[in-house]
C-alpha cells in the first residue's frame, strides 16, 4: 500500500488518460484476487471508496482522498488451452500480450484496435473487434466464466 508522498505512489496512480489526475488517499498494485479482497475489506474498514484502475484508461473520475485506488497491471497470467480453444487471463492483461501467448498455438483472440487495450475492460465492455467482429461477434460472447 502506498499513500501520498511515499516513494512509487506517482507512479502507481499515474494513468494514461492524462486529463485525469488521480490523488487517493491510498493506492494498492495489486498482484492476485487475495490482493484485490484484502483492499476491499481494508478500504470498508477504514469506510474508504473502492476504484480499480486496470491498465490505464479508467476510471475517469478523478480517485480522491476519501478513496482505495487498486491497480491490476501487475496480475498479468496468461494460460492459453489450445486443445479447449481458451484463455484465462489476470485483470492486468493487455491485448498485445494476449495476441502473442494465442498465436503461438494458432489461435487469436478478437482484439481491439490498439495492442495497449487490456483485455478484461474490453471484453467487459462488449468487445467489438473492428477486423473480425463480423465474423465472430464481440469479444464479450464468447466469455465462459468470471472470477469476481
Amino acid at each position: 500500500m502506498l499513500t501520498a508522498g511515499t516513494e512509487g505512489y506517482d507512479e502507481e496512480t499515474a494513468v494514461f488518460n492524462l486529463a485525469v489526475a488521480h490523488h487517493p488517499a491510498v493506492v494498492v498494485g495489486a498482484t492476485s484476487a487475495a490482493d484485490v479482497s484484502e483492499a476491499v475489506r481494508f478500504a470498508g474498514r477504514h469506510g474508504l471508496n473502492v476504484a480499480v484502475l486496470n491498465t490505464g484508461h479508467g476510471p475517469s473520475v478523478p480517485a480522491t482522498d476519501d478513496t482505495l485506488l487498486i491497480t491490476t497491471r501487475r496480475m498479468s497470467d496468461v494460460a492459453i488451452d489450445p486443445e479447449r480453444k481458451t484463455a484465462r487471463v489476470a485483470a492486468g492483461v493487455r491485448f498485445q500480450q494476449l495476441v502473442e501467448a494465442a498465436t503461438a498455438h494458432g489461435l487469436a483472440p478478437l482484439p481491439g484496435s490498439s495492442p495497449g487495450v487490456g483485455v478484461i475492460g474490453y471484453t467487459l465492455g462488449g468487445g467489438v473487434s473492428s477486423t473480425m467482429g463480423r465474423a465472430y461477434g464481440w469479444a464479450c460472447d464468447h466469455v465462459t466464466a468470471i472470477e469476481v
